[in-house]
């Protein structure tokens, strides 16, 4: 054999596994982008919590599976709830955030404050930078110090 159809035969030889090479990866790269798709989490546009309001002395009001708008937060949740008319709220700006001035007339003030709990566990910060997520439970208690 001539030594030029050797390097044809060698230089086809190549291209051929390079071809294979190439198809392998760009298979590999379209399924993976395929199952990426398939597999991707549809991003919720609401979320549902409760909110339980413990105004002192064993009264207590309950609202379950409250349906919030995304970006969900306790804020959120207690505007949603005094659109519908559950409630009455009024709100105080603090340097650390939203709190809680007073829900249905009864205010925080001279030693009582409305605690906010997400959980279970006493919230830091204001209400408007607490994100919940779907499920969650929110208390506010009515104490005095």
């Amino acid at each position: 054999m001539k030594l030029s159809k050797l390097y044809l035969l060698g230089y086809g030889v190549l291209a051929a596994i390079s071809l294979v090479v190439v198809g392998v990866l760009v298979y590999r790269a379209y399924s993976f982008d395929q199952r990426v798709f398939r597999e991707a989490p549809v991003p919720q546009t609401e979320v549902s919590a409760n909110l339980v309001i413990d105004y002192g002395e064993g009264n207590v009001a309950s609202f379950l599976a409250t349906k919030v708008d995304q970006p969900a937060t306790i804020l959120t949740l207690l505007n949603t709830l005094e659109s519908q008319g559950k409630f009455d709220l009024t709100l105080e700006g603090k340097p650390l955030g939203t709190l809680v001035k007073s829900i249905n007339g009864l205010v925080a003030e001279n030693g009582s404050f409305w605690f906010a709990y997400l959980n279970g566990d006493l919230i830091s910060g204001g209400i408007d930078s607490q994100r919940l997520n779907d499920g969650d439970s929110v208390e506010l208690r009515y104490r005095t110090l």
